[in-house]
């Protein structure tokens, strides 16, 4: 008797046990799922955010940069642009790349991005800070017949930053040069 009460004891011990670890696994998988699902969300998230941050990018430069690109059209036309139109068109230009400056030295990155992508875009920013303060002083050295080769090095180098964050949440690669004109 006492053999067979010890058997039962050792048998429900053992199943026991083994109910016990199922659950643990259970409850293993399922805040793996839940982990999945935080993640998916949260990719969602950085994705929107970037999809914000360029929006707000594009409505607060686009119409300063459109000026400054209608200066360049008036510069490199097949017609020989009048002096006098010329410094007018150049002295907008370089007022409007003033202004986008002053909104981009005022512009927060805001959303829902991790340390590196936050920093990523600041970085990048600080390409298209560079690139109006160039042609700033592009203009400054001349009216006519400005050098903006410095600018679009830098513009270049802006648009590869922003496009890699974009390329690497699984977004399509924005064309900031066609977006902003």
């Amino acid at each position: 008797m006492k053999k067979a009460l010890l058997a039962i004891g050792l048998s429900s011990a053992l199943l026991f046990a083994g109910c016990a670890d199922d659950e643990g696994q259970d409850v293993q998988e399922d805040q793996t799922n839940d982990n999945n699902d935080v993640t998916e969300v949260d990719e969602n998230e950085l994705k929107s955010s970037l999809l914000d941050t360029q929006m707000n990018l594009i409505s607060e430069l686009r119409v300063l940069n459109q000026t400054i690109l209608e200066y360049d059209a008036l510069l490199n036309g097949e017609e020989e642009p009048e002096e006098e139109a010329l410094i007018a068109a150049a002295e907008e230009a370089k007022t409007a790349a003033e202004e986008a400056l002053s909104k981009l030295e005022s512009f927060e990155v805001s959303g829902t991005y991790t340390e590196e992508v936050q920093s990523s875009l600041e970085d990048s920013l600080e390409d298209l800070k560079t690139y109006f303060q160039e042609r700033i002083n592009a203009l400054d050295e001349s009216q006519t017949e400005p050098d903006f080769t410095a600018a679009q090095e830098a513009f270049d180098s802006f648009q590869e930053k922003f496009g890699s964050i974009f390329e690497e949440a699984g977004l399509l690669v924005p064309d900031m040069a066609k977006e902003l004109s």
